[in-house]
């Protein structure tokens, strides 16, 4: 299954949202989400998966940077065939997570929470208006926000920011 499909989280306070949402208005979504996330689960495997890219990214840095500079990075990628600009422009942004550090990096990742069929996602276009949920409907299943939609949510006045 492809990773657009899915609702991507970086906030357990988002997916404990959309849990409290999905408990009183919508309980067949449980078919679909990862209940097992707790709050501690939830930040030990973004820090697990902050961990892993950065191990993977300081190999990559290592593989491309033979001497440890920038330069030695863009003249790689430029042999790459990169042009001058996209291959500084990817040298720096390598070094850049090179030199941070995984709890940094935490607080970019984000876990597959949600993994729904395309009737449910239509579903909660008309029911739903938590905003994670919204947010995922606009920019991942291509929904556009219209005013009445807004008439058939259920729980608006608890849930909409």
């Amino acid at each position: 299954m492809a990773g657009i499909d899915k609702l991507w989280l970086s906030s357990y306070y988002d997916l404990s949202t959309l849990r409290s949402w999905a408990l009183v208005y919508y309980p067949k979504l449980f078919i679909w989400l990862d209940i097992t996330y707790t709050s501690d689960a939830f930040k030990r495997c973004k820090m697990v998966k902050a961990e892993t890219f950065k191990r993977s990214m300081d190999a990559e840095w290592r593989r491309v940077s033979s001497d440890g500079t920038i330069n030695a990075a863009i003249a790689h990628y430029i042999n790459e065939g990169y042009s001058e600009e996209e291959a500084r422009e990817e040298a720096e942004n390598l070094h850049t997570v090179f030199l941070a550090r995984p709890f940094t990096l935490q607080e970019d990742m984000k876990l597959p929470v949600m993994n729904t069929p395309i009737k449910i996602d239509k579903k909660l276009k008309w029911i739903c208006p938590v905003p994670c949920v919204r947010e995922y409907l606009k920019n991942q299943c291509g929904v556009k926000e219209h005013w009445y939609y807004k008439l058939f949510w259920r729980g608006k006045k608890y849930f909409e920011y």
